[in-house]
């Protein structure tokens, strides 16, 4: 979907047959095979959505974008710097939780997702680092995205803010592709 200076995309990761994973990608217009862009790996806290990181309104994109997204809208205001920005949920939340929504239960229901998971010999840290993986890897291909090696920025915990100094929140993982 056209937004305003840059597009927010949504794809799917398929790291085990049948186990989709949703993601967004908002890339800058100036974001081509020509000019490759920097790119920001974006996972939200607990309580929060890729969504909400990207500053938009629906899960389908069918919405307007929010006006003036809140300063934790990560992944918007990385965009506009001119970085691109995959966004992607923690395993059970948001869209992942939304089976979690139709049975009448929290959408952060870790204890039922991890006992499935471990009964697959998987646990939810490992599953979700799997995902994410898988999502990097497929980043990684992309003639947008810069060639550098990546590294990984260790952020404290907490709900930082957004100060406009291009530097990662506290509270946020972030993985510099």
């Amino acid at each position: 979907m056209p937004r305003e200076h840059y597009r927010v995309e949504k794809w799917e990761a398929y790291p085990f047959p049948g186990a989709a994973v949703p993601f967004l990608v908002l890339l800058p217009d100036n974001a081509s095979d020509k000019n490759p862009v920097p790119v920001l790996f974006c996972i939200p806290g607990s309580d929060q959505t890729k969504e909400e990181l990207a500053g938009e309104t629906s899960p389908d994109l069918d919405q307007p974008s929010v006006q003036q997204p809140g300063n934790n809208a990560m992944a918007f205001h990385y965009v506009r710097q001119g970085w691109a920005a995959i966004v992607v949920d923690n395993a059970g939340t948001g869209e992942e939780g939304d089976a979690e929504h139709a049975a009448g239960r929290s959408s952060h229901d870790y204890e039922n997702l991890a006992r499935f998971l471990l009964e697959m010999d998987w646990s939810w840290l490992g599953y979700t680092s799997y995902a994410d993986q898988c999502i990097l890897d497929w980043v990684k291909t992309r003639p947008w995205a810069q060639k550098k090696p990546y590294y990984p920025q260790r952020l404290l915990p907490g709900n930082g803010t957004h100060d406009g100094s291009g530097q990662p929140e506290p509270g946020y993982l972030c993985l510099r592709i």
